[in-house]
């Protein structure tokens, strides 16, 4: 509560100072204090003592309508539907657009989606099973198909018979579709020539055949076909070939089953399993019954008609005398008669180990150094 002031406390007690007094005092009129309040004027406060008393009731305040059209700086309702044009009357009726003349056709509602078409959904499906069958039919038939070649090693110049075999290994009859100029074998032969004085190079031939006629297997039959391949290559013919034979048949298309149970499938292509070969120049035979007895005594003869022997010999070599003949070539290398021979025994070092070291027999005789265990280590 705010405090009383003391003008005002002293105007409230003066009545009841003058009863006390015994007689009472005229009432001050208006005009002998005109700053007194009547209870028909207002009374005046520094500041108002209500100004935080509560309110019995909040007293209502009735809106004045508007004058004037009410104005706003865009138009609130201009998406507000409306029941007829301000201009309708009763029973009246609007006028198409385009003049009273003109006359207005009802349109078919674009669909928001396609129309579900059931046989493009089936035909799709259908050529999915198909691709997936064609696909199972083509690692089928490759993991059974294979280049067939004698294991040798061969000759220079030699002829070697190769036949091509593909298996059906289904339970249905099976035929591979030509295209129009016919179903295509096609023979990769990599040659990996060794030369006598080191270093090699790999030489790639592509050869293609044409079959005529169609490639038909019954359930677990075997086709094959047979070519020869003749062992010629242009320049020096080198120590040693490492030959590599791969194959791949290609095709239109391929039929499976008969009668009602036929299908087409898109299939395109058959891998071949290859094979793979030596070839030695003439004479090699006379080491192959004893070829790291070979290798030591050709290691060292100082004639130079050998050298392309030392390579011979070491690709000769098989189980554990390959072991005992990377020793052998190791220790040719201190007492070797010639820089030629230095360079053939690298060369057969390479072709035993794989290591590429660049053809350096220093470097060669530093790896057997930092390799090869000492006395006390040897078992």
């Amino acid at each position: 509560m705010r405090p009383v002031r003391p003008a005002s406390l002293v105007a409230l007690c003066l009545p009841l100072l003058a009863g006390c007094a015994g007689e009472p005092e005229a009432a001050p009129t208006r005009d002998s204090d005109p700053d007194a309040p009547t209870a028909s004027g207002p009374v005046h406060f520094t500041e108002d003592p209500l100004a935080d008393a509560p309110v019995l009731a909040p007293e209502e305040t009735v809106p004045t309508p508007p004058s004037g059209p009410v104005r706003f700086a865009e138009d609130p309702l201009a998406g507000a539907p409306v029941a007829a044009p301000d201009d309708a009357g009763e029973g009246a009726v609007s006028a198409p657009i385009g003049g009273p003349d003109a006359v207005v056709e009802p349109v078919a509602p674009t669909p928001d989606t396609p129309a579900f078409d059931a046989e493009l959904v089936d035909r799709t499906l259908e050529l999915g099973v198909a691709v997936l069958e064609a696909r199972l039919l083509e690692q089928e038939l490759s993991a059974t198909a294979r280049v067939e070649a004698p294991r040798g090693p061969y000759r220079f110049g030699a002829v070697v018979p190769i036949r091509f075999t593909i298996q059906n290994p289904f339970g249905e009859s099976l035929v591979l579709l030509p295209p129009e100029d016919g179903v295509a074998l096609q023979l990769q032969v990599v040659t990996e020539r060794w030369l006598p004085l080191g270093g090699h190079e790999r030489i790639e031939r592509i050869v293609h055949y044409r079959l005529a006629d169609l490639v038909l297997l019954g359930p677990g039959e075997d086709y094959s076909i047979a070519t020869r391949l003749p062992l010629e290559l242009d320049g020096d013919p080198g120590a040693l070939w490492e030959v590599r034979l791969d194959a791949r048949l290609r095709f239109s298309g391929a039929r499976q089953g008969e009668g009602e149970d036929v299908r087409d499938l898109p299939a395109r292509l058959v891998d071949f399993r290859g094979a793979g070969f030596l070839v030695f120049p003439p004479g090699w035979e006379r080491f192959q019954d004893d070829p790291l007895d070979a290798l030591e005594r050709v290691v060292g003869l100082p004639d130079a008609a050998v050298d392309r022997h030392v390579l011979v010999t070491t690709a000769l070599l098989q189980g554990d005398d390959r072991y005992r003949g990377l020793e052998v070539l190791l220790r040719g290398l201190d007492h070797a008669p010639s820089d030629a021979r230095r360079l053939t025994i690298v060369s057969a070092l390479e072709w035993l180990t794989r290591i590429d070291l660049g053809g350096d027999p220093e470097a060669w005789l530093r790896w057997r150094a930092e390799n090869r265990p000492t006395t006390d280590d040897r078992p």
